[in-house]
């Protein structure tokens, strides 16, 4: 039986993709210092007894175990962070933490897995990576870095990602999964009739669309991130508005005695669809906004603090429409929604079962947060699957 330890677990996907490959494993013990990513561990696995190890910061050792995970804080690397310290900064640099105490270990695992975020390949963090690898291969152990998107590997997302295999065996050589078809569309995980607080209505998301801060989405999502409700970095979704008679837009009355918001009309581009900024009423050239199509093959990256932008066809009409803001797709009135946090954990490879367990025990809110945090559970599969086949070879 492998017995297994995560640290910086989150809601479990390591877990998750052990179980749904059929490894014999045991999580002897998981590490996550958040209380409510806890809380839906639990109750996802139906576990309330695998210790949590806590605040990694104070642990000074740790219990033996075939294989650690180990998926430290990206903040300090992220692309969103212009003077991010990479790996010397207070929350990536935790991944230090991480060598310290495998190296108080009295026997060291045979298998470490590493995730993050690929920027730690840049040039600017990159030298910090080296220094790392460097204190893993002090070690004993052998170091076998490499890339994968989820929207290669079965999910519609567009989430490229960083793993770093590590062992202790010298002549281990992981060669993982070549990119297969994706086993779903947004499109086919969408739920109906959600509530309308998942409309967009508000004028700072009318300006963002405008913008292009926020992207729609056709078939793949872009990477869903940790605020769905407030961003769009995952995309967002358009549904049209079926009773629309003779092509007449109607106008959107505003709050607080603004002017009417006229629907504005969207082209399309290939894989894309073109939303031009408006003013004053007049179209203003040179500034588009770009929303991905629901007939493409992925989206773009789920990311923890927004929301993508989707065009979903065949959708009903909001009873209350007259409070959401309208668009015009090719002559068509549409209205455009965020990612519900059940639609970012199906984008995780999180089964429906997984989420209605942790809707119970957390604010949507947190579930979003987890999503965004989370790895692709069909990633985690694939890599699994490739580490124990090759070392049974062997």
């Amino acid at each position: 039986m492998l017995k297994v330890i995560e640290l910086f677990a989150g809601i479990g996907s390591q877990r998750k993709a052990l179980e749904k490959i059929g490894i014999n494993h045991k999580v002897i013990a998981f590490c996550d210092n958040d209380k409510y990513a806890e809380k839906s561990y639990r109750a996802i696995f139906n576990d309330y007894e695998t210790h949590n190890l806590g605040d990694i910061t104070k642990l000074e050792t740790l219990p033996y175990a075939d294989l650690i995970t180990w998926s430290f804080p990206c903040q300090d690397i992220s692309n969103a962070n212009n003077n991010g310290q990479g790996l010397n900064g207070k929350r990536s640099g935790l991944a230090y933490k991480v060598v310290d105490l495998i190296s108080t270990m009295a026997i060291k695992p045979q298998y470490l897995l590493m995730e993050n975020v690929p920027n730690l390949l840049s040039k600017k963090f990159f030298v910090g990576f080296q220094i790392l690898q460097n204190q893993l291969n002090k070690l004993g152990y052998h170091n076998q870095y490499f890339t994968m998107n989820a929207k290669d590997y079965g999910i519609p997302q567009n989430r490229k990602r960083l793993f770093m295999i590590s062992t202790l065996k010298q002549d281990f050589k992981f060669q993982y999964s070549q990119p297969c078809n994706l086993k779903f569309l947004v499109k086919d995980i969408l739920e109906n009739n959600v509530n309308e607080k998942y409309f967009i209505r508000q004028e700072s998301m009318k300006k963002a669309i405008e913008n292009k801060k926020l992207k729609i989405i056709q078939q793949c999502s872009y990477t869903i991130t940790t605020k769905q409700m407030r961003w769009g970095n995952a995309g967002i979704i358009a549904i049209p508005n079926d009773i629309t008679k003779n092509n007449l837009i109607p106008t959107i009355t505003t709050a607080h005695g603004r002017p009417p918001q006229i629907a504005l009309p969207i082209k399309d581009y290939g894989n894309f669809i073109v939303l031009p900024r408006a003013k004053d009423g007049l179209l203003v050239n040179g500034s588009y906004n770009r929303f991905w199509k629901t007939e493409n093959n992925y989206m773009g990256t789920i990311a923890a603090s927004n929301v993508n932008k989707i065009m979903i066809d065949n959708k009903r009409q909001q009873k209350d429409s007259s409070k959401i803001l309208s668009f015009l797709i090719d002559e068509k009135e549409y209205f455009l929604r965020v990612l519900t946090p059940r639609e970012c954990w199906l984008l995780m490879g999180f089964s429906n079962k997984d989420f209605d367990k942790a809707s119970k025990v957390v604010s949507e809110t947190q579930l979003y947060k987890q999503a965004g945090n989370s790895i692709v559970v069909d990633v985690l599969e694939k890599i699994f699957t490739a580490m124990f086949q090759i070392e049974k070879k062997n």
